[in-house]
């Protein structure tokens, strides 16, 4: 393969290496951030009944069960009321919860003889606040973007279904903005349900692409230089890869050893430091031999390549060295990872924009 075909090979893994990492760090932040600040619900039950109604649990509504059920209604934003409305379940002259009343084991007969006698019943009647209007905010059709819904209502139904999904747990109470006040982890975020599906897979991915990020890389240079000895960068590129892989593999694995806990970390550890490597050797190997590359490269980019392998460098000391004499807060070392892994991943944008297209 000439040298051209193998840059136009390395160009396109850089830009896809980029743009599938940075999908899987942005995209569960903002997947995550969605999920959680999505306050729509699918019908509040009892579902359209005015408050005041009064209705006799008998056999034709499965005594209540089809009334307060949740299972009952069909998947849709759009069957909610806008009145905000709870329940009252009367049995035996008491009232009864809800969720009370479903889990209670009362039998069929017992049921027929109150049923008959009217003291079996669910009444009907406002909640919420009154200065409000006892208005319903998780109803979709109460909020501007009910004329959205109308138009695309398969995304809402669907954030809706994630959310009572028992596989869903969210690891926020609220959206968060760690990239500035560290509210969690990548890996909290990362590893839940559905974000766990979108980070895992593209990261995989990633891993494999790296290979051949990192083999174009050498292959590259070694056509420029006529030098075929084994590069450092090659060697470290590939052990991010491998690293990046298991990383991803131990994501959302829970270990009760405190020795598999620790290798988690050294993993990841060792992933960061194997990448910073694998670039450090990568520019000043280019560095080196630049009057080779003079033609193939735009010389702006390789200069703000290095200044930015060259500062992540400085700051990785400066962090190692203040972590010797204190503990940084927690908030504060989330904070570091979110920017710290997305600095990363300019490295291969910075490669798409140094190699020249065309010489």
């Amino acid at each position: 393969m000439n040298i051209m075909g193998v840059i136009s090979k390395l160009r396109k893994s850089s830009i896809i290496l980029f743009c599938l990492s940075f999908i899987a760090l942005i995209g569960t932040l903002l997947l995550h951030n969605i999920i959680v600040s999505f306050k729509f619900s699918n019908s509040v039950y009892p579902f359209n009944l005015k408050p005041g109604t009064v209705i006799t649990c008998d056999e034709t509504n499965g005594y209540c069960n089809n009334i307060l059920d949740k299972k009952v209604y069909a998947s849709s934003l759009e069957n909610c009321n806008k009145i905000e409305t709870n329940a009252g379940v009367f049995y035996k002259e008491q009232f009864i919860g809800i969720d009370e009343f479903l889990n209670l084991n009362i039998s069929k007969s017992e049921r027929i003889i109150f049923s008959k006698s009217e003291n079996f019943y669910v009444k009907v009647f406002k909640s919420g606040k009154k200065d409000e209007g006892y208005k319903n905010l998780t109803c979709i059709k109460n909020s501007d973007l009910f004329e959205t819904y109308k138009k695309f209502p398969i995304v809402f139904d669907l954030i809706a279904d994630i959310r009572e999904n028992p596989k869903y747990t969210a690891s926020t109470s609220d959206k968060v903005n760690p990239y500035l006040y560290g509210e969690t982890s990548i890996s909290n975020i990362a590893k839940r349900f559905p974000q766990n599906y979108i980070f895992k897979s593209l990261l995989y991915i990633s891993s494999i692409i790296m290979f051949l990020y990192w083999n174009y890389n050498d292959k590259t240079f070694k056509n420029l230089t006529n030098n075929s000895k084994r590069n450092l960068f090659l060697i470290f590129g590939y052990s991010s890869a491998i690293f990046l892989f298991l990383h991803v593999l131990l994501l959302g694995q829970t270990f009760e050893l405190k020795f598999f806990k620790t290798l988690k970390r050294i993993v990841i550890v060792l992933f960061i430091l194997s990448e910073i490597l694998a670039q450090f050797y990568l520019v000043r190997s280019i560095k080196n031999n630049l009057n080779l590359y003079y033609n193939y490269i735009h010389e702006k980019v390789l200069r703000l390549k290095i200044f930015l392998i060259y500062s992540v460098i400085l700051i990785s000391i400066l962090i190692l060295s203040i972590l010797i004499f204190r503990d940084l807060t927690k908030e504060f070392d989330y904070i570091l990872e979110w920017n710290y892994f997305t600095v990363l991943l300019f490295y291969y944008l910075l490669s798409f924009f140094m190699w020249k297209k065309k010489i």
